[in-house]
């Protein structure tokens, strides 16, 4: 006996009886869970890009960037190589794209070029250093401009995430510009390499075999040992990658201001008033009491048992570091929670930070007038040099906050502080520190007689003209200190002027041992 069906039309995707079972459907498939994560936030500012594909422009002009790196950059000593290498890349990456010049991307680029000279021109290793850092923070700022102190950090680490998507970018562009071409990019590069490495490698042997041919090309390229071809090829690798990362960023720029934390609930006055209030007191009485110490100077140290200059002005240093990094922390939470609906409010909130801010300056106006009473005690230096450069600039930042909070707008601080920072050290470069630590030294000696000889002969090659005044015995001790150091001849890619100048001066041959002055 068959059982009725209630219904007397057949029911769409039920079984019928006597059919033979339909086939199994296919599982639906799920959406594949990215390899670094889910999305975050950051995919939102510089998402990921499967489109872009790199230009035949992009690719030359990054092997010829990665070609003047091998060619003119030399790690042992910098010079005008290093110039070449930095112009290069800006050329390659800027010259080969479209971009939109504001005044901050025009502003950044141009500062980070004139910061790339200074290797051609001063010789201080500490000064070159800190300058051809900031070129390059100051060349990747204008690759991915921000506007937020958040977009600033991520724009700074944004060449860590660059290779990963130049690679695909660049497999994409290999593959769209050998369609219809007999010759490929691929075989291209791979024919180049090799005719690069069978002249390097026959160079190398015919100079060995001729002195004269020898002097010929060791006077044009950098290198013609084995080892050195094998560190030219990871450097030009290196740097035309770098240079090819750039181009990338510029036609994927990425929006890392996004990123910057959302506005927090206002907090009502009484909640910020008191905190900033007691804070502002608790200066304003340390400034008070402590006003014999902040300018006291040679009377203070005189009468304090157990007090010297050196600890004298270290204080002051410590003092105005802490309180000027406590200072902008409040500073910075207290622009973000203080609420601002109120003319009060608008008030409260410029009376009490600008105290903040004004006690803060009092103590950068000490801390520059302690380590000037510790020069004039005991002679200068480039440390104590940078001490003062150091406390200026963080003064000048603590003027912009002021500003800053007279017009209660603070969207331009970002970059107000970092043209400071640009600014303040392109100007160090051309103020050339050492030569100031020089003169200032002579004129010492000028009036007490006493120098560190030690001292002097262990500057650069920035320091030589301004010893030049020093009388004979102690001029040939400290210059031919200096000259001693260099080496009696340089490739072209190592000019350098300072260094030029010092070996193009005659300097009496003299043994002299002097001790350390430690203070």
């Amino acid at each position: 006996m068959t059982s009725m069906s209630p219904y007397p039309y057949p029911i769409p995707g039920a079984p019928v009886p006597g059919a033979p079972a339909a086939p199994a459907a296919p599982p639906v498939p799920r959406p594949p869970v990215p390899f670094f994560g889910p999305p975050t936030k950051f995919l939102t500012a510089w998402p990921r890009d499967i489109r872009s594909k790199m230009t035949q422009a992009a690719l030359l002009s990054g092997i010829g960037a990665g070609l003047v790196a091998a060619l003119c950059w030399r790690s042992s000593l910098p010079g005008l190589g290093w110039t070449l290498t930095a112009l290069a890349v800006a050329i390659a990456a800027f010259a080969t794209q479209k971009v939109q010049w504001t005044p901050t991307r025009i502003g950044a680029l141009v500062l980070a070029l004139c910061l790339a000279v200074v290797p051609t021109v001063r010789d201080a290793d500490w000064l070159v250093a800190l300058c051809v850092l900031t070129s390059l923070a100051l060349f990747i700022y204008a690759l991915a401009p921000a506007r937020t102190w958040t977009g600033l950090v991520y724009g700074q680490l944004v060449m860590l995430r660059v290779p990963l998507r130049v690679a695909g970018w660049m497999r994409r562009g290999t593959r769209t510009m050998s369609r219809g071409r007999k010759v490929s990019p691929d075989r291209v590069a791979i024919v180049v390499l090799v005719t690069v490495a069978l002249v390097v490698a026959f160079g190398a042997l015919l100079a060995d075999a001729d002195a004269r041919f020898n002097a010929l090309i060791t006077g044009v390229l950098p290198f013609m040992s084995f080892g050195d071809v094998i560190g030219r090829v990871i450097v030009g690798v290196l740097v035309g990658g770098f240079a090819l990362g750039s181009i990338y960023v510029l036609v994927k720029p990425p929006a890392f201001d996004r990123l910057a934390p959302t506005e927090p609930k206002r907090l009502p006055r009484w909640e910020w008033s008191l905190p900033l209030a007691a804070l502002n007191l608790l200066f304003i009485a340390f400034v008070g009491v402590q006003i014999s110490v902040l300018f006291g100077g040679d009377e203070h140290v005189q009468v304090t048992e157990g007090l010297t200059y050196a600890e004298y002005a270290r204080q002051g240093f410590w003092q105005l570091l802490f309180v000027t990094i406590l200072v902008l922390g409040v500073i910075a939470v207290a622009i973000r929670v203080a609420g601002r609906e109120e003319a009060r409010d608008r008030l409260f909130l410029r009376v009490l930070i600008g105290g903040l801010c004004l006690t803060t300056l009092v103590i950068v106006v000490s801390a520059i007038h302690r380590m000037s009473l510790y020069e004039n005690a005991y002679g200068y230096s480039v440390e104590r040099l940078l001490v003062r450069w150091i406390e200026l600039g963080l003064g000048l930042v603590l003027v912009l906050i002021l500003v800053a909070g007279i017009r209660m707008s603070a969207r331009w601080l970002p970059t107000a502080v970092v043209a400071v920072g640009s600014f303040g050290m392109l100007g160090l470069a051309i103020f050339n520190p050492e030569s100031y630590v020089a003169q200032r030294n002579v004129q010492f000696f000028e009036q007490t007689g006493t120098i560190d000889q030690w001292y002097m002969g262990s500057l650069s090659a920035d320091a030589f003209a301004a010893t030049n005044s020093l009388p004979e015995d102690v001029r040939v001790c400290v210059q031919g200190r200096m000259k001693d150091r260099l080496r009696p001849t340089a490739p072209w890619y190592e000019y350098n002027v300072s260094r030029a100048t010092l070996r193009s001066a005659e300097v009496k041959e003299t043994s002299c041992n002097v001790d350390r002055d430690h203070r």
